[in-house]
């Protein structure tokens, strides 16, 4: 019910001159709007495919280039219900889990965002190089953290290239048009309500 009156709402909101959280998605050229799981609105290319959503109850929306295979998009959550989603210090969570998952990974970038301009969300983006089957990757990781009306949503974003496409003329227009939306996106409270797993930093 919650994601079918906020499809509702996108839809049919009239945009004011003052900029407002909705204004971050609303549809634009060459971009559609999608409501994924965990109440993230994400604005992507129209000619983007969806090709699997919840896959085992996982919650991931996997986005792929169609009829190409250079480049895969994951996105993910978690939801964690609170008393009172004021009291947790997201850009201090956030932090936390930056710090945790730089010291622990083999990325060769690494940068936070405490998104002063949008209270009540941080993120940070790690940057490394694996390999799959042979094949040589590039992985781009961003975590976003945001405060809903019943608690706290953690939405990871996987970017995934593999290095022989990096070189390719749109791709570095590409890669910044993703990042740009991730971080645009919006949280809202996820339905179906959210669990009841401890909040981070709580």
């Amino acid at each position: 019910m919650l994601l079918a009156s906020m499809r509702t709402l996108v839809a049919e909101t009239d945009w004011e001159s003052e900029p407002t959280k909705f204004d971050r998605v609303a549809p634009a050229d060459g971009l559609k709007l999608l409501p994924l799981r965990g109440g993230i609105y994400l604005r992507v290319p129209e000619s983007w495919v969806r090709e699997r959503e919840n896959e085992d109850g996982t919650g991931r929306d996997v986005f792929n280039e169609p009829g190409r295979d250079r480049w895969t998009l994951w996105v993910d959550f978690i939801a964690y219900g609170v008393g009172d989603s004021e009291a947790v210090d997201i850009e201090q969570a956030a932090h936390d889990l930056f710090e945790a998952q730089k010291a622990g990974s083999d990325a060769s970038e690494a940068a936070f965002d405490a998104m002063e301009d949008r209270p009540g969300e941080a993120m940070f983006a790690l940057v490394s190089r694996s390999e799959e089957d042979g094949e040589s990757l590039r992985r781009t990781f961003w975590l976003k953290m945001a405060r809903t009306d019943v608690g706290v949503t953690v939405a990871t974003f996987n970017w995934i290239v593999p290095v022989q496409y990096l070189e390719d003329e749109d791709m570095p227009a590409l890669s910044a048009l993703v990042e740009r939306e991730i971080r645009n996106a919006l949280v809202v409270a996820p339905a179906p309500a959210a669990d009841d797993s401890p909040a981070p930093g709580g």
